[in-house]
């Protein structure tokens, strides 16, 4: 493994939430988004031994997520829903193409995800969440990550700060 070539990596990450709604008897409604893109391509070696340019190795596909979110107009609960979509991945780098254990040939498929969260917050440091994730029980790959993803799951935890 040498480093033989020049390469570039270019990213954009956008996140955006809009409180559309907000009743004093009712709650506060936001709308969320997310997109992020990276794309990069490096000079490489390919199998015949020539140099050329190419997808960088496991670059992530462009992904898209919208959702909405539901606060208690008086307690500090919300529930929120979401769904992701992470569109196929086939630009592969010459090496990805041969790595047939982690990306499927001719690249990553597509998928979508579902879930639904809930937040209480018990107190300025504290934080309990639950939620569901994958609701469609959708069969999914990280693109590189070699495994799939997980069925239909439910999530529990405590975020604690200091």
């Amino acid at each position: 493994k040498d480093n033989v070539g020049d390469g570039y990596v270019q990213r954009v990450d956008l996140d955006a939430e809009w409180e559309f709604v907000s009743v004093r008897d009712a709650g506060r409604f936001t709308a969320l988004g997310s997109f992020s893109f990276v794309e990069g391509r490096v000079e490489q070696i390919d199998d015949t031994g020539d140099r050329d340019t190419a997808p960088i190795s496991k670059g992530p596909p462009t992904s898209i997520a919208v959702g909405l979110r539901w606060n208690h107009p008086t307690r500090d609960i919300a529930v929120e829903a979401t769904y992701r979509y992470v569109f196929k991945q086939d630009k592969l780098s010459f090496d990805d193409r041969n790595d047939t254990q982690r990306i499927p040939p001719g690249g990553t498929p597509g998928y979508s995800l579902l879930g639904i969260r809930g937040h209480w917050r018990i107190s300025e440091a504290v934080v309990l969440f639950a939620g569901v994730e994958n609701i469609t029980n959708e069969d999914y790959r990280v693109h590189g990550s070699g495994s799939n993803g997980p069925g239909t799951s439910f999530v529990a935890g405590l975020n604690a700060r200091w």
